[in-house]
């Protein structure tokens, strides 16, 4: 791929040492952890020496990539295939060398390196690989674990000032943004200019960028959220912590409420009079951005919704174990001490089921006189899909039967009323009975993953007490809907005959 490159700027002797490179540090990937794995087979004395010969090689390795990698990850940081190669390496560090003294230097180099790459990278990958590579750091007692976590929350408030930075951007109230003295006078010109289409287009353009500026900053949240506790990423002290923690999810959700009421469809004043008609009208905002934007938006609304969610399970995670590991000990008296933060959870619960339901008003009737536009439509189907995975996750997550618990605290976690979530995307579900009709293979298994997986797994965990009419909905592609789907709903069933 790099050798047959059209870039005028590189030589094809450049162009083939770019390619062998990658190659070069994809094959270390790969033999470090063909490496790092135990050995199984083989007689006990064998074995042991193979062990042996194996901590002797990644001991030596260990030096080797805690000496060069920071020099790499600089080297390589526009080149996007080498770094999802480099950034997988430091998992295979072994503890007992990064905590050496001697060694000290060259791991803080190697944490710092990381995080400003993952800062600087718009590859998921790559983004990934790191993400994986601090979450194993941050583990244990080892003698590091203090300097990964500060860096780790460097990296977690730079992260968030950003995206501070750029929901202040993206407000309409452009005057309290506080802008560069070059910007100001650039925009000023442009607002002197004779022909307003050109500004309205520059700064539709510029909203755009914003946007999706915004997406990629809520993909790194997301990926880092996925794996490291939020207890990580934040300020150690309670108050603190749960202040920071508490204002950041609510500002992320005020971001994530606001776009979407901005393109809630309306209803006609004359039309809400009668019950038959039900003609409805879009929001200015579709009259007036660019068409592009939107699509961004819905994209931020699945990143963000996404990055609520982990905050959510972290939070009942930490409460879940502490319960666990206290209340059949009996340190926790069964008094209900702890529903105070159980219901902290549930406030942060019930917000990301308030914007799923948001998502869930963008429907468009599909039998009436269309007044929206195609990136409506778009829009209305991204979003709602997001939700119905989104709502699935919070239902298995708050499972039902929590109801009948012993412990208080798990009691009044129970999500007992979901009706909210499943009506919604039963509808959106409804609306969308005639593409089951098609046999298109790629276009199947896209439903069966945005329509119904969501649904099968939300049952799953709460079939005990269940939504019977909600399984009827799903059972009822049984047969008629396409291979795939059949067989999916072919395998719930059996699941829940169980």
């Amino acid at each position: 791929k790099a050798v047959a490159s059209d870039s005028p700027q590189q030589s094809r002797r450049e162009k083939e040492e770019i390619a062998k490179t990658a190659v070069l540090l994809r094959m270390l990937a790969c033999s470090a952890e063909l490496e790092y794995r135990p050995n199984g087979g083989g007689n006990n004395k064998k074995r042991k020496q193979d062990n042996h010969t194996s901590t002797q090689t990644m001991e030596a390795l260990s030096q080797a990539l805690l000496k060069n990698l920071p020099g790499l990850l600089t080297s390589f940081k526009a080149d996007h295939m080498s770094m999802r190669s480099l950034t997988k390496l430091p998992q295979y560090i072994l503890p007992e060398i990064f905590c050496l003294s001697t060694r000290k230097s060259d791991f803080i180099a190697l944490v710092k390196n990381l995080c400003v790459s993952f800062l600087e990278s718009t590859d998921e990958g790559v983004l990934s690989e790191i993400a994986m590579s601090l979450s194993l750091f941050v583990q244990g007692n080892h003698a590091r674990v203090a300097d990964v976590k500060g860096h780790l929350k460097r990296l977690s408030s730079a992260m968030q000032d950003r995206l501070m930075e750029l929901f202040a951007e993206s407000d309409p109230n452009k005057e309290t943004v506080p802008t560069p003295k070059k910007s100001r006078r650039k925009s000023s010109r442009r607002s002197d200019a004779s022909t307003t289409s050109g500004t309205l287009e520059s700064l539709t353009s510029q909203d755009n960028d914003v946007e999706h500026s915004i997406c990629l900053c809520l993909v790194r949240w997301k990926v880092l959220l996925k794996l490291i506790p939020v207890s990580n990423l934040f300020e150690e002290s309670e108050d603190d912590d749960e202040n920071v923690v508490d204002g950041f999810f609510m500002t992320l959700s005020e971001a994530i409420g606001k776009r979407l009421l901005d393109r809630k469809p309306t209803v006609n004043a004359d039309d809400a009079q009668t019950e038959t008609s039900r003609s409805g009208t879009a929001s200015g905002v579709w009259m007036n951005e660019d068409p592009n934007i939107h699509a961004e938006v819905a994209k931020v609304i699945d990143r963000g919704l996404d990055v609520l969610l982990c905050i959510v399970a972290w939070r009942l995670a930490d409460l879940l174990n502490y319960r666990k590991e206290n209340f059949e000990v009996g340190v926790v008296d069964d008094d209900g001490e702890d529903l105070p933060q159980s219901l902290r959870v549930v406030k942060l619960r019930d917000v990301v089921a308030k914007l799923v339901g948001l998502c869930y008003e963008q429907f468009l009737e599909p039998d009436r006189d269309s007044v929206y536009s195609e990136e409506q439509e778009r829009f209305a189907a991204s979003v709602q899909t997001s939700a119905g995975r989104v709502a699935s996750d919070i239902r298995t997550l708050f499972p039902r039967e929590w109801s009948s618990a012993k412990d208080p605290a798990m009691r009044a976690l129970a999500m007992t009323d979901d009706s909210h979530l499943i009506g919604g995307f039963v509808r959106f579900l409804h609306s969308r009975a005639d593409e089951f009709e098609y046999k298109d293979t790629k276009n199947e298994s896209t439903l069966v993953r945005d329509l119904i997986v969501p649904v099968a797994r939300a049952l799953t965990a709460n079939w005990t007490q269940g939504n019977r009419k909600e399984a009827g909905v799903i059972l009822s592609h049984l047969i008629g809907s396409g291979k795939l789907v059949g067989q999916t709903v072919h395998h719930l069933a059996r699941l829940l005959k169980k």
